[in-house]
């Protein structure tokens, strides 16, 4: 969301808040943490959107450990 915003309103004033300015290095900071979880969490964020019910189970866990650390999540980020 927030890539899309700063493309619409780049001559406009705004400000965003947790919101990653580089894709690039977002995903490799990605896989650089997902290096400390298990082989089988490692190999489920490997496989990504091809195999959503695994890629799904092993994004929750990811984001558990290395995203919102509230539990129970927050009704806004429980998708």
């Amino acid at each position: 969301g927030g890539m899309l915003g700063l493309e619409f309103l780049r001559p406009h004033c705004l400000v965003l808040t947790n919101s990653f300015a580089d894709t690039g290095l977002w995903n490799m900071s990605t896989r650089e943490l997902s290096k400390a979880f298990p082989n089988d969490i490692q190999k489920g964020l490997a496989v990504g959107v091809l195999d959503t019910e695994t890629y799904g189970k092993t994004l929750g866990v990811f984001h558990k450990n290395r995203g919102c650390l509230v539990d129970p999540w927050p009704e806004e980020l429980v998708y």
